[in-house]
């Protein structure tokens, strides 16, 4: 402002700012409908690009910067279910394809997966789809086992 000489050159001066204003809000509502700004979608590619790692609520939240508690409800309400109920289940989809396609046994896809043990991995594998990992390999095998 300083530099204008003219009331002509702080008025354009103005209506530059104006228009960056205005062009700056239209950018922010455009990236707000924009699926990698919500959080819960940062959450779910998280999930995805990462199911082969412990990943926990604190970690989820704080890669989207929120609470846990605050993370845990919105993640329930946008999705229908539980953080962990998902990640189960993206976990459980990637298990199906191991057993079916690979010759790993399911302690190998449990570590693979992340699970904290192997009876872990199985309780969460028979409640999702009512067979065990063994169970489930054996009907739908595309690869013999050893």
């Amino acid at each position: 402002m300083e530099r204008c000489a003219t009331e002509q050159e702080l008025e354009a001066l103005n209506e530059e700012m104006a228009a960056a204003f205005t062009a700056g809000v239209a950018q922010a509502k455009q990236a707000k409908h924009h699926p990698h700004t919500d959080p819960i979608e940062q959450c779910m590619d998280y999930i995805t690009a990462n199911l082969h790692k412990k990943i926990t609520l604190q970690t989820l939240a704080a890669q989207v910067d929120l609470s846990p508690k605050y993370l845990s409800r919105r993640f329930a309400q946008q999705t229908g279910q539980s953080f962990c109920h998902y990640l189960n289940q993206k976990k459980v989809v990637e298990a199906k394809e191991l057993l079916v396609y690979t010759r790993y046994s399911h302690s190998q896809i449990c570590n693979c997966l992340a699970f904290s043990s192997d009876s872990h991995f199985i309780a969460v594998f028979r409640k999702a789809t009512g067979l065990t990992p063994l169970q489930y390999r054996t009907r739908y095998a595309a690869v013999p086992a050893p």
